[in-house]
């Protein structure tokens, strides 16, 4: 239950994170452009500060889900290395071997 409710959680808060940071950058671009004339009006002054405010947000966002991502990449393989690894042994006698130095022998 719980599963289900992180992961709609994912997709609504951070699908497409990528595409929006993009849009937002070439629309910061193209407001940009628009802005070589003089004088320039205030209110492309404004828009572009939203712009870059709004970009600025967004790509905070992209970063924390990088970071987040990677933790959870490696926080993965640890415990794969961990459940990977042979801590004892079983003779044929019955007699279980836990020193690392009697399993290499």
């Amino acid at each position: 239950m719980v599963r289900g409710e992180m992961q709609k959680l994912n997709k609504d808060e951070f699908m497409g994170v990528s595409d929006i940071v993009q849009m937002l950058r070439r629309e910061l671009i193209n407001k940009q452009i628009n802005m070589r004339v003089i004088p320039i009006p205030q209110n492309m002054i404004d828009m572009e500060k939203i712009l870059r405010a709004e970009l600025a947000n967004w790509s905070q966002r992209e970063d924390d889900i990088c970071d987040a991502n990677t933790a959870y990449f490696f926080a993965s393989m640890k415990g794969r290395k961990s459940q990977n690894q042979i801590n004892t042994l079983t003779e044929e006698n019955g007699t279980i071997i836990r020193e690392l130095a009697n399993i290499i022998k």
